[in-house]
């Protein structure tokens, strides 16, 4: 019996300790690898954001559907905001 519990208890610690080093692996490879995102926008440049005329949600101007409202050039932040407007091609 004494033999079986001490091959239980050491395969148990096994288990442990490879579990630790797994862990300790993921934890020290976010330190290697560093938190910066794979695509950083530069430091300095802010994208411009414009306002939507018929929910009043501000968007990027490069994500906005561009259109015609009331006789001007307008930005919409959907396709459904750009159909309630009953915007025009710009």
């Amino acid at each position: 019996m004494g033999l079986l519990a001490f091959l239980f208890r050491a395969i148990v610690f096994l288990f442990i300790l490879r579990l630790a080093g797994l862990v300790l692996r993921a934890f020290l490879g976010g330190f290697r690898q560093g938190a910066r995102p794979d695509n950083p926008q530069p430091r300095g440049q802010v994208e411009e954001l414009v306002k939507d005329p018929i929910c009043g949600v501000h968007t990027a101007r490069s994500s906005a559907i561009v259109g015609r409202y009331q006789g001007t050039v307008a930005y919409f932040c959907s396709d459904e905001c750009a159909g309630k407007a009953g915007a025009g091609p710009a």
